[in-house]
């Protein structure tokens, strides 16, 4: 059976993810939450964590803001601000 991609995250995190996983969830909302951006699993799963489910909430961030966040190290950092770009957006200078 195809597992749900909570159940992927959980698994592949490790760890329980909040409920903005939860496939009922309209999908109005997914243009401008953080799932919609490329980015993996795992750097979804770290900003759900720390409790950043929309684009706006992560462009709010400056980078050092970003770093902070458990589970973003430099790599993702780039992956992240490659993914705002893809957007024509970008985080807090």
């Amino acid at each position: 059976a195809m597992e749900t991609v909570k159940e992927l995250v959980e698994e592949i995190s490790g760890s329980p993810v909040p409920e903005i996983y939860d496939d009922d969830e309209d999908d109005e909302d997914w243009e401008d939450s953080v799932e919609s951006l490329l980015l993996p699993p795992g750097i979804i799963a770290a900003l759900g964590r720390a409790g950043i489910e929309t684009i706006d909430q992560l462009t709010n961030m400056t980078e050092r803001e970003v770093l902070a966040i458990k589970g973003i190290g430099k790599k993702a950092l780039e992956d992240i601000r490659d993914a705002l770009d893809f957007e024509d957006r970008k985080l807090k200078e």
